[in-house]
């Protein structure tokens, strides 16, 4: 939950996980649709069913037991090298350095390291691999990535009362702003109308097989271009009989990606529904069980709105 996650955010959802999954084989046990509605509002969904994936792995071939290697750890769905060394030291008090985005910029300052290629990762995991002690490792990495998330922040760190400022090169140099150096990123924004379309108390969704939100519960989309009414038209008249009735529209809704922002706009028809056939992957969820199906967060915050707009 952690990865690419601030821990603010995580603790009610780590605590909401454990109480539903106290153990391996409960997840194992749980279906995929569960899994990723606990998940929902985490983004990144490719980690929850990874988690799912290697906890019927773990059942399935280690009868229950997570492996205590870190080489038997990477061959585990969603474990990667920061993943396994984070487990290996803070699970098992093995020395293995972990090396997030809070001891990298903790590293790189501390050694005046401006670029971030693959070199200087490397040079980073050596360096930190020196002071770790032999039995508190897991202690040590956490005080690290408590230190860049706390004090070495990337935007005005706190130097003067960092415990290591004695010893940081970039501190002494006055370049505590300059390092790690920024990798420009440019945002790509998507403009788009939401459809939600409503036949006797029923929504127009779609579960999406593969790619991004993989497994999550999809509404119809449409580019937001010049002939809105056109284009929603065209979707409604072949895709559900439309009954050409415009409910209302909700708020529009701006949702950030990592590459790129999508701005929603959220419009309610009612239409007839019978022009929808189960292959083409569209089903009619009851708007009062839409809780039991994952929906990213941004489509979910809509249809709170909507369900609340019709009590």
């Amino acid at each position: 939950m952690l990865q690419q996650t601030v821990v603010k955010t995580v603790i009610p959802f780590f605590k909401r996980w454990l109480r539903r999954f106290p153990d391996v084989a409960a997840i194992a046990a749980a279906d995929e649709r569960e899994i990723l509605t606990l998940w929902e509002g985490l983004g990144y969904y490719s980690r929850a069913r990874n988690i799912y994936r290697a906890a019927r792995l773990i059942m399935r071939q280690r009868d229950g037991r997570l492996p205590d290697s870190y080489d038997a750890l990477r061959e585990l769905p969603g474990i990667g090298e920061y993943t396994a060394a984070a487990i290996m030291s803070l699970a098992f008090g093995k020395p293995y350095p972990v090396v997030d985005a809070n001891a990298r910029r903790v590293v790189s300052r501390v050694l005046a390291l401006k670029k971030q290629d693959i070199r200087v990762k490397r040079r980073i995991k050596t360096f930190l691999k020196k002071p770790l002690p032999p039995r508190k490792a897991g202690a040590f990495n956490e005080a690290i990535m408590e230190l860049g998330q706390t004090v070495c922040l990337s935007r005005k760190p706190l130097c003067e009362s960092c415990p290591i400022n004695t010893f940081c090169l970039a501190f002494q140099r006055n370049l505590q702003n300059l390092i790690p150096s920024k990798i420009a990123s440019g945002t790509i924004q998507k403009r788009s109308i939401l459809l939600l379309l409503i036949a006797n108390d029923k929504i127009l969704a779609r579960r999406k097989e593969s790619g991004l939100f993989a497994g999550l519960w999809l509404l119809p989309t449409i580019p937001d271009s010049g002939r809105i009414k056109a284009a929603i038209g065209g979707f409604i008249g072949s895709a559900a009989k439309a009954e050409d009735s415009l409910l209302r529209t909700l708020r529009p809704r701006t949702h950030h990606y990592t590459r790129y922002s999508q701005r929603l706009k959220p419009v309610v028809y009612n239409v007839s529904g019978k022009g929808v056939h189960p292959g083409d992957g569209w089903r009619w969820l009851k708007v009062g069980e839409i809780d039991r199906y994952p929906f990213p967060s941004v489509y979910r915050r809509i249809l709170d709105e909507l369900r609340a707009t019709q009590r």
